[in-house]
């Protein structure tokens, strides 16, 4: 009889598990395929305008993505610590390494993004050696680099909504940059409804403005749903020593992990701008596709951040 009720016990708690990684994890998963979904539409979009644009924008992707890895390392860090402070309960915890990591993001983000608005001719020409694309690239990635900060807070309040099971939240942030991104674009890459036609400009300022759709709905979720984080006393500077080394160990770790392989991504990607831009416009359709593989992984990660991450702290390994 005790045995039967113990496995009753176990299947229970089992089933709870399973409950608790589909709560978290399935909208993680498709806020994931949905940003693979976005960049699909976004590049059907800017082909309107040729080969040569889709080259073009796909020439800025590595060298943000290597200057993003600086502040997905910082999401990763807040996920970590908020999801371990949920499982001690511990909302100061939680709130203070959430704001001190938000806090370096804004302020890193505008020095990053005024240097890589500042610099976009020397970096373009370094990752796209095409005469006919290189002008193209580098009037997209200074508008993106301009107003990068809302890119890198976004990423950090999505993370830290994450950590604390809010994937929900998340993937509604997510929806509503990806429509104000398409909206965009529709409006400004070849100009309808009286709209000036501002082709490639028109495509990077649909980014920014998804950008900022999706950092302006994550706050107010995050006031108004999080139940756990708060942006209250963000500006009150306070330097706790022992946070701060946690965030450099946490972040550093991943900022080299994801650097590497960013570098890596980087040097194929200069390797293959001595192509035609008709064959990079190729690759570039093709390297969005292979992203569709890797989306189920990168959804399922935020669940198991949280859900081990709270287990620790509760001394259930």
């Amino acid at each position: 009889m005790s045995e039967s009720l113990q496995q009753n016990d176990n299947e229970t708690g089992k089933a709870s598990k399973l409950k608790e990684i589909a709560e978290i994890g399935i909208p993680a998963v498709f806020e994931s395929i949905l940003s693979v979904v976005i960049a699909t539409i976004d590049t059907k979009m800017i082909s309107v305008l040729g080969k040569g644009a889709v080259s073009a924008v796909s020439f800025t992707t590595q060298p943000k993505l290597i200057i993003l890895a600086i502040f997905y390392a910082m999401g990763t860090a807040a996920s970590v610590f908020v999801a371990q402070a949920l499982g001690k309960k511990d909302k100061n915890e939680a709130n203070t390494y959430f704001q001190e990591i938000l806090r370096l993001t804004i302020v890193l983000s505008i020095a990053f993004g005024l240097l890589g608005a500042v610099f976009t001719g020397l970096i373009m020409s370094i990752c796209n050696h095409q005469a006919d694309t290189v002008g193209m690239s580098t009037d997209f990635f200074r508008i993106i680099m301009a107003f990068l900060v809302f890119n890198c807070v976004s990423i950090v309040l999505n993370s830290s909504l994450r950590g604390i099971g809010k994937t929900r939240l998340t993937l509604i942030s997510s929806i509503a940059m990806g429509i104000v991104d398409i909206i965009v674009n529709y409006l400004l890459i070849e100009g309808h409804f009286g709209f000036p036609r501002l082709e490639i400009v028109g495509d990077a300022l649909g980014t920014v403005c998804g950008m900022l759709a999706s950092c302006v709905i994550s706050i107010i979720l995050l006031i108004k749903y999080s139940g756990f984080l708060t942006l209250d006393g963000l500006f009150h500077l306070k330097k706790i020593p022992e946070v701060m080394k946690n965030i450099r160990v946490q972040a550093g770790n991943t900022v080299f992990e994801n650097l590497f392989t960013r570098i890596g991504f980087l040097l194929s990607s200069i390797i293959i701008s001595g192509l035609s831009s008709d064959l990079t416009a190729v690759y570039s359709v093709t390297m969005i596709l292979l992203n569709y593989s890797f989306s189920f992984g990168d959804g399922l990660q935020a669940a198991v951040v949280t859900l081990t991450g709270g287990a620790w702290e509760r001394k259930k390994p």
